[in-house]
C-alpha cells in the first residue's frame, strides 16, 4: 500500500450535517454527526446519551453534538479564508 503522503494530515473539512437522534426502540440513544473530509472521507461522530462524561462537560449530549458541529463549520470557514489569502 502506498501512503499519500502529501495529504496524510490534511484533514480539510468538506461538508458536516447537523446532528440527529439515533432513536432505537423508541428512545433516543445518542446523536450523530456526519463529517466529509476532503481526503479521508466520511466520519461518523456519535455522542451517546448513556455517556455520563457527557454530562459533566456538556449539559446534555444533544449539546456536545451541537458544539461538535459548530466547530465543523469555524473550521470549514477558517480553511477557506485560508485558502483566500493564499491566492
Amino acid at each position: 500500500m502506498k501512503l499519500d503522503w502529501k495529504h496524510l494530515f490534511n484533514w480539510d473539512v468538506v461538508a458536516v450535517k447537523a446532528p440527529q437522534a439515533v432513536v432505537q426502540n423508541g428512545r433516543v440513544i445518542g446523536y450523530n454527526v456526519v463529517v466529509t473530509y476532503k481526503h479521508h472521507g466520511v466520519d461518523t461522530e456519535f455522542y451517546s446519551t448513556d455517556d455520563e462524561r457527557m454530562y459533566t462537560t456538556y449539559v446534555s449530549p444533544q449539546a456536545a453534538a451541537r458544539e461538535a458541529y459548530k466547530t465543523h463549520l469555524r473550521n470549514m470557514k477558517k480553511q477557506s479564508e485560508r485558502r483566500m489569502r493564499t491566492r
